[in-house]
């Protein structure tokens, strides 16, 4: 077996992402074992497509604006602009920071920024095929073709990265680089030796490899433990959310981006529940759902408050409304609102494989509608019970 702890961090591109997570658990009895006549063409198509991706690559660059402005951020941004939120409510609230964003999905956004000659390109995509037989000539072949169809896609792009990166560190080494999550990008900056901060957006899956952050800012206990004893290092924490104080006698629900996620039936049972003891009902759409058929719905049969304002993060939904409990499915308000001291009900399936693939306990950490109603009666009747519910579920 692989012990990740070892893998190198200029050589854990190659074993980064989910997929690997779940072929490593369902094969946990890895045996290593030369495999010779099958790397060497492996190697040889990797070197001819990556040689051709990366000379589509320089071309790009060198079609492109390229801009050499120093700056103090650089921003790993995707097509989901809310990925990167985080960055300017956090670190960069008032945008007096000089910062560049590059969207690492996008060739011509992450070409534009440095011109990096041919030779130096060649060099680093030999240095990462180099790498990628050392890691993988003893693997067997379900693993390494694995590992090979990923590397068919990453290599090129990690090389150009690694070697951009690399420059950006010699004429800026003081640069922090931020990301939510594009580990290809991640790995080719903390190879390249530049202090790179991730900051989750959602709860961190398990993983077996990720790039070695400088620092990690993470949602709840059990990530940051995990991160700290992978990393080898202490600079991980947590988002800092304030316990609320003075609580009032509602319920905010927060539903999901699509639809047809939402079982209706499962809300009309939770709605019709707290309206009987007398509690408010406040319900707020996902930002990527804000015209919810599903919300509307509930709007003509039940009397509930909407949450308008789309621009609300979960966390500052709770602190405005300062709930005693909150319900939704598998998303950080679960821990937000425990950390905020309010007990989250969970609307998910107890068999949801979401469950089992985070690495803070959902299960442990919230009171299942499907199996726990007697738990959220006896919460519902005084302070008293509540408190002692809440650090139950803390605790257990």
């Amino acid at each position: 077996m692989i012990n990740r702890l070892e893998i190198k961090r200029e050589d854990r591109w190659i074993f980064c992402g989910d997929d690997v997570n779940f072929f490593l658990q369902e094969n946990s009895q890895i045996k290593k074992k030369s495999f010779l006549l099958r790397i060497y063409p492996g190697i040889t198509l990797l070197l001819i497509l990556g040689f051709f991706k990366l000379v589509f690559l320089y071309i790009i660059q060198k079609i492109s604006n390229t801009n050499n402005e120093l700056y103090d951020h650089l921003v790993f941004e995707t097509y989901e602009s809310h990925m990167h939120q985080n960055y300017f409510k956090f670190y960069n609230p008032d945008k007096n920071i000089s910062y560049r964003g590059v969207n690492i999905f996008d060739k011509k956004s992450y070409t534009s920024i440095h011109w990096i000659p041919l030779k130096v390109l060649i060099k680093n995509l030999a240095a990462n095929l180099k790498s990628f037989k050392k890691n993988v000539e003893y693997l067997p072949p379900s693993f390494f073709n694995l590992l090979f169809r990923k590397a068919m896609n990453s290599i090129a792009p990690y090389s150009y990265l690694n070697a951009l990166f690399s420059k950006i560190n010699i004429y800026n080494p003081t640069i922090k680089v931020f990301t939510s999550g594009p580990y290809i990008a991640g790995c080719a900056a903390t190879s390249a030796g530049l202090e790179t901060i991730y900051f989750a957006h959602g709860f961190s899956v398990k993983f077996f490899a990720m790039p070695a952050y400088s620092s990690v800012v993470v949602y709840s206990d059990e990530e940051r433990a995990e991160y700290q004893s992978y990393l080898g290092h202490s600079k991980v924490s947590l988002f800092p959310i304030s316990e609320i104080k003075e609580m009032n006698q509602s319920i905010i629900i927060f539903l999901e981006s699509r639809d047809d996620w939402l079982p209706i039936g499962d809300m009309s049972g939770l709605i019709t529940f707290f309206q009987k003891k007398q509690y408010k009902i406040v319900v707020k759409a996902h930002p990527y759902n804000p015209d919810s058929e599903i919300l509307q719905k509930l709007s003509k049969i039940y009397h509930i408050d909407v949450c308008s304002d789309h621009l609300l993060t979960g966390i500052e939904v709770i602190q405005k409304y300062k709930p005693r409990f909150a319900a939704g499915w598998t998303s950080t308000t679960a821990c937000e609102s425990l950390r905020s001291g309010v007990i989250f009900i969970s609307l998910a399936e107890t068999t949801n494989q979401y469950y089992e693939r985070t690495i803070y306990p959902m299960a442990k950490r919230c009171l299942s509608w499907d199996r726990e109603k007697d738990v959220i009666e006896h919460a519902t009747v005084d302070m008293k019970n509540y408190i002692a519910d809440l650090k139950l579920i803390r605790s257990r």
